[in-house]
């Protein structure tokens, strides 16, 4: 977030104005007319135990005002649960448990103080024995002294009463409360967390009532467990920002494009982080942002959109001399140099053979170009340009491809394969014999380096359709597939298709459907019911050196920056450049920060990802941000011990970094203990070891070779968490999404990591009241205005046979994953409502179900196999 740096004040406001959930909680102002009703609470009615939990901030002790009450409607009156305060001489506060009776314990000298915030728990349990009936937590600490009973013999009823009356907080009460509970039993010390949130994760969620955190409205206040909803009266919702013990957290996590779209990230993994970092751009070395995934959007010039034509829907049509379709200058290309791998695959249509006419072209100079060109016509050559410092090419002599007909042609290249078999070109799927311009056979292991435009059709007389670029060099029954059946991006080597022209869409016929935003779109689809959730952009490598040295580069950087987040709706940006060297090189990276943050509005939140070795910006520049990620793990083992861990901070915060910008980062995953530097997902280890002990930092993998793995377990994701917590940090950052297990793995790190610092997505509730919650607690229906799940599974857990059901009938597939990405099953939909699986060959396990539609949009969901 762009920082004014006037007065701290301003500095503080900033802080709390996140976009994350704010943490906030009921202010009351002491009077009967001010309260929040929820209605009756069957749960509470005629049961032996309960307990009540919340935090609470007194501003004025108001003798015989409620916490909490739930009283009888009508008389007897003595039918009441209730915390109230006595008189203030002595700090007395009052635990009704009465039916048909004034019962209650009492506790004089209690440790509540006025004016700051005070965590308090009742736990009542009818079933005990007299004197313990009745358990006070005040702050986490039990109160085993003071406590007197109004029977004189230390007794209350064995259950509540049976009224039906509305539970209420806050009656006649002066002061503040937030983050309220209520359990089905009388909780204990060790059940009791007043420092984080919990989710449907958490191992007593079962046995949670109601629980309101006072986050999700202005004017209502949403049970997250149940249906009790509550309406304000003379009260309201403010932010708290002077809990110093119970305070909301950054978890931070990135996102990878091709690990996402291959199923590696789960939506419910993404929707228990709340700063998710999508990694998609590179720096050019002028400042210009490069994204492997560009939008090719193609601009044309003497082409037109076809419907039909000859048997295919939707195909472009050149007209010759002068035609093409542009589709900019990021094809072809990283952010510093050319491709060593690459093919291209289209349907091409032959009206008329115009020798070099290019089929596609990417062209800078004679010496500097790739292309796919019509040679002679008398012998139906094809002419495959790759030049890079010298005019090179291959050729392929009576290829089979022949005007006034459709023909699928591909060609792929390998830059470090060997001589004769770099170029592979394709027609109608097969193979057909190249001759290479060199007697040596190679061409260049890579292509040029050029940022001139890839254009299709040029001067060509013909027609194109269903057109792609992939960044790997694909094997011949690949590009049969493509030929044969519409590109869905589903498996690891169809993610790294980087354009797709299908020319179906006839208000924008060049228009790419395969790029970045589709990452960004499922992100935001993802999160669309949920609030409490970033997506920032996350920019990393390129030619960033060179960028960060010139004040011309880094103020295009900067409104380049500013124009993407602006026009995609991102919710800031973070810069994970590895890493400066020298002094002037932090100068410059200090410089390029504060270019940016002036650039980037107010509501942009910026962050930077440094390292324990590498942390030097600018007093300046770390004014500017507002948040500074550490990657305190690396592929040296030594960088993983929680001692090493401790120390980062300690180093962090001596060098000058604010405790409350400071991100601290884990590993999801493992180095080689005998530093060697090669790593190893978490993932890895677990499917080697289904049962990890949560204690182990340590174990010894069989693949790629038999080696010692240090890692982080989860007791010390745990441990390293509650650091952060008790430290007052900002949060906590991991590499990264797709390392992890899936997160309804018991051993998942990120939820490990939750049932310390929760992410807080909740539900967004709007225009309506609760009506139903489903088992699985992943969707509510609040009249319209919930997106509703894509499909679903049953049963789920499922034993051989489970039914997958969308909505509606529809085109499209359905795909199954194991958790390493592993396709295990794929079928076509035909105008279908559900289908019929057996899974008798599945391991026990979890597993991705995935729903692609005709459009090339995805849903998933997990199965459990039993």
């Amino acid at each position: 977030m762009k920082k004014v740096l006037l007065i701290a004040f301003l500095f503080t406001i900033n802080q709390v104005m996140k976009s994350q959930t704010i943490n906030q909680s009921i202010i009351f102002s002491g009077t009967t007319s001010s309260y929040a009703s929820f209605g009756n609470i069957n749960e509470l009615n005629g049961v032996n135990q309960f307990s009540f939990e919340a935090w609470v901030y007194i501003n004025a002790w108001n003798v015989n005002s409620y916490v909490f009450s739930k009283t009888a409607a009508t008389l007897p009156a003595q039918n009441r649960i209730d915390i109230q305060l006595g008189q203030l001489s002595t700090k007395r506060l009052y635990f009704h448990v009465a039916n048909n009776g004034n019962s209650y314990a009492q506790v004089d000298n209690s440790a509540i103080a006025v004016g700051q915030w005070n965590h308090i728990v009742m736990a009542y349990d009818g079933t005990k024995s007299a004197y313990n009936m009745i358990r006070v937590y005040i702050n986490g600490t039990q109160v085993t002294s003071g406590i007197t009973y109004s029977s004189g013999n230390g007794t209350l009823p064995t259950t509540t009463s049976a009224s039906t009356g509305a539970f209420e907080l806050g009656k006649s009460f002066d002061g503040r409360i937030d983050e309220v509970k209520i359990w089905n039993y009388a909780i204990t010390a060790a059940d009791i967390d007043m420092k984080n949130t919990i989710n449907k994760y958490h191992p007593l969620y079962a046995n949670l009532i109601s629980y309101w955190k006072m986050d999700k409205s202005s004017t209502s206040i949403a049970d997250t467990k149940n249906l009790y909803q509550g309406t304000l009266t003379g009260a309201s919702l403010v932010p708290v920002t002077d809990n110093n013990v119970f305070k909301y957290k950054i978890v931070s996590g990135y996102i990878r494009s091709n690990f996402y779209e291959s199923g590696q990230v789960s939506e419910e993994y993404v929707r228990n982080n709340n700063d998710l970092i999508y990694l998609a751009a590179n720096p050019y070395a002028n400042g210009d942002l490069f994204f492997e995934y560009p939008v090719n959007n193609g601009v044309l010039t003497n082409a037109t959109y076809l419907a039909s034509f000859a048997s295919r829907n939707g195909v472009m049509d050149f007209s010759g001399s002068g035609a093409s379709m542009n589709c900019g200058g990021d094809l072809l290309n990283k952010s510093t140099a050319g491709l060593g791998a690459f093919s291209f695959a289209t349907w091409v249509y032959i009206d008329q053979w115009i020798e070099n006419s290019s089929i596609f072209r990417k062209y800078e100079s004679a010496t500097k170009n790739i292309d796919l060109q019509l040679g002679t016509a008398a012998t139906n050559q094809l002419i495959f340009h790759l030049s890079n410092g010298a005019d090179n090419y291959v050729t392929a002599n009576n290829s089979g491809i022949a005007t006034g007909g459709w023909h699928h042609v591909a060609v792929t290249y390998a830059g470090t394969a060997g001589a004769n078999q770099q170029v592979k070109i394709y027609v109608d799927g097969i193979s057909v014999p190249v001759s290479y311009k060199n007697g040596d056979g190679l061409l260049a292991t890579t292509g040029p380096f050029s940022r001139s435009n890839f254009e299709l059709g040029v001067n060509f007389d013909g027609k194109l359709d269903e057109t792609s670029l992939n960044l790997l060099s694909l094997s011949s029954s690949e590009i049969n597939t493509i030929k044969n059946n519409e590109i869905v991006v589903d498996s690891w080597n169809e993610t790294k298709t980087c354009a797709h022209w299908k020319y179906d869409d006839v208000s924008q016929p060049g228009k790419d459907s395969r790029t970045w935003l589709g990452v960004l779109d499922g992100l935001k689809q993802t999160l669309s019911s949920y609030n409490g959730a970033e997506i920032r952009l996350g920019i990393s490598g390129g030619d960033w050196k060179t960028m960060i040295a010139t004040p011309t580069a880094r103020t295009n950087f900067a409104n380049n920056v500013k124009n993407i987040v602006e026009t995609y709706g991102f919710d800031g940006v973070d810069l994970d450049f590895e890493w400066c060297l020298t002094t002037q090189e932090w100068t410059d990276y200090s410089a390029a920060i504060l270019a940016l943050n002036t650039a980037l509005s107010s509501t942009s939140n910026f962050s930077v990802t440094l390292h324990p070795l590498y942390y030097k910006i600018s007093p300046a520049a770390i004014s500017v941000l507002d948040y500074v990620s550490i990657q305190s793990y690396g592929p040296s083992p030594e960088r993983f011990p929680y001692t090493e861990f401790v120390n980062n901070v300690t180093a962090m915060l001596n060098y000058g970094y604010p405790a409350q910008k400071l991100i601290m980062g884990m590993p999801f995953y493992g180095a080689t203990t005998d530093n060697t530097k090669a790593t190893v997902s978490y993932r890895a280890i677990v499917a080697q070891y289904p049962s990890l002990d949560p204690s182990l930092d340590n174990a010894l993998m069989n693949a790629p070779t038999s080696k010692d793995i240090t890692f982080n377990g989860q007791q010390t994701i745990i441990k390293k968490t509650k650091y952060v917590r008790d430290m007052a940090l900002a949060g906590v950052m991991y590499w990264d999404t797709a390392t992890d297990v899936d997160y309804l793995n018991q051993l998942s790190l990120l939820r490990a990591l939750n049932t310390v610092m929760n992410a807080n997505l909740e539900l967004t509730v709007a225009g309506g009241s609760l009506t139903s919650r489903k088992a699985n607690n992943e969707t509510l229906e609040i009249n319209a205005n919930y997106v509703v799940s894509v499909f679903s599974v049953y049963p789920n857990p499922a034993q051989n046979i489970f039914t997958v059901v969308l909505p509606a009938e529809q085109k499209g597939f359905i795909k199954i994953y194991n958790l390493t990405g592993q396709q295990l099953f794929t079928q076509s939909l035909n105008d279908q409502k559900e289908i019929s699986v057996n899974s008798s060959n599945f391991k026990s396990g979890i597993y991705i179900v995935k729903y692609i539609d005709e459009k090339g949009n995805s849903k998933t969901t997990k199965l459990i196999k039993n």
